[in-house]
């Protein structure tokens, strides 16, 4: 299914980069917000910290400011975290 794109480990920067050039190769653009949604943060802040220098790497990613998303996470003591973000849109 389209969704087995979403089985990766999030260890590396690779992993993620490849993660984002699958989900392209079924749509023009995905949020940073969906692909969490099906693979949720484990790491945390310091995962979401990697995926926002991924995007501000990447210029065909668009920071929508007019838009915002709300990230979740469980933190270490199992208490849910979350951070208000523009949108950010990762294209082909």
């Amino acid at each position: 299914t389209a969704y087995e794109i979403y089985q990766c480990d999030w260890s590396s920067d690779v992993c993620s980069s490849d993660l984002i050039r699958k989900a392209l190769q079924l749509r023009p653009q995905i949020t940073l917000a969906e692909l969490i949604e099906h693979c949720p943060l484990e790491q945390g802040l310091t995962e979401l910290l990697a995926w926002l220098s991924l995007a501000s790497e990447n210029h065909k990613t668009l920071f929508d400011e007019n838009h915002r998303d709300t990230l979740y996470w469980m933190d270490s003591k199992n208490r849910q975290r979350s951070v208000h973000l523009p949108r950010i849109i990762f294209n082909r």
